[in-house]
């Protein structure tokens, strides 16, 4: 089950590890049995859930759930926790970060997050994680490919599929 809240879940019930909220929602799960049966049976795309707290909710299989979780959240958060530990253990680290702006603020926010947490929501989505890893490095091997030759109309091209894929997305989500 995906499920979008107005506030992340996890700060909904304070500082939990992935496990803990796993549990919570298992706990759930058995406690409003008569609601998740119906749901699924259903396919509800709004939901009862939670007093309503929850915005939407679409049913999906586990395999389906890591995989899409694993590209739109997990993935997001590793690469942010990776140029953070790049950036910081060049020999000018200092300076790099005193000059850097909102752009390195926004991509690094996430990395800022709970270690304990994140070690366990990639350990138990280990595979999916990997799978979108390396999806990722087959797009990033396009684009250094266009930096490498240099192919300035195919760098432009990736930038603006890019760059348009986003627009469309934030569309989409501010119609939600």
């Amino acid at each position: 089950m995906f499920a979008r809240a107005p506030t992340p879940l996890a700060t909904a019930f304070g500082p939990v590890s992935a496990g803990d909220l796993l549990a919570l929602c298992e706990r759930w799960r058995a406690e409003n049995r008569a609601i998740a049966d119906d749901l699924l049976a259903r396919r509800v795309s709004h939901s009862e859930l939670v007093d309503g707290r929850w915005q939407d909710v679409t049913m999906a299989d586990a395999e389906r759930h890591d995989r899409v979780l694993a590209s739109i959240s997990h993935l997001p958060h590793l690469l942010a926790a990776a140029y953070m530990a790049q950036v910081s253990r060049e020999g000018d680290a200092d300076l790099r970060l005193s000059l850097a702006g909102t752009g390195f603020r926004d991509f690094t926010r996430i990395a800022a997050g709970s270690a304990e947490v994140w070690r366990d929501i990639f350990l138990s989505n280990r595979e999916s994680v990997l799978d979108e890893l390396a999806a990722f490095e087959r797009v990033l091997g396009e684009l250094r490919k266009t930096l490498e030759d240099p192919d300035p109309r195919a760098l432009e091209a990736f930038l603006e599929q890019a760059a348009l894929a986003r627009r469309l997305w934030d569309g989409r989500s501010a119609m939600t």
